[in-house]
């Protein structure tokens, strides 16, 4: 409810017809967060992914005037935003990083439960474990990049 409080505020301000590089800048530096807010410490359903896809890709609907579900996914590549599962699997993978390399008792969670979850998300876009945090979104926008030829 606050995402789309904070969002129907601005779009309202600036509206629709602004330049959409500027709106966009916007709700991923503002709105964005608080719709991702801690979802980045666990993997989530499928069913949980699309009830979070629908908010983030209704800018895109607004602000491209279209229900498909195709267009929506190119308008997000040629504007350079990743869909939303691409961000979960993202800030997941940082976490899961970010964890390997502190003295908590979170470090050993992860060598628990963590690395299994961890590679599994690795597979899906053939990431190395020892890969970075740039090499890794390297990888996922050249899957992104394959996903929208086939399209």
């Amino acid at each position: 409810m606050k995402y789309f409080r904070s969002l129907n505020g601005i779009l309202g301000k600036v509206g629709t017809s602004t330049a959409i590089d500027v709106t966009l800048s916007l709700v991923s530096s503002f709105f964005i967060p608080i719709l991702l807010f801690g979802l980045e410490t666990g993997c989530l359903s499928k069913a949980q992914i699309n009830k979070l896809n629908f908010p983030y890709s209704s800018v895109f609907t607004k602000l491209f005037s279209t229900f498909d579900k195709a267009i929506i996914m190119k308008c997000q590549y040629y504007t350079g935003y990743l869909p939303l599962r691409y961000i979960l699997d993202l800030k997941f993978l940082n976490f899961l990083r970010s964890t390997t390399y502190s003295n908590s008792p979170a470090n050993q969670l992860y060598y628990w439960f963590g690395n299994v979850e961890r590679q599994s998300v690795a597979l899906q876009y053939n990431i190395n474990i020892n890969d970075n945090k740039a090499a890794c979104k390297k990888k996922m926008w050249q899957k992104f990049k394959i996903e929208c030829e086939v399209i």
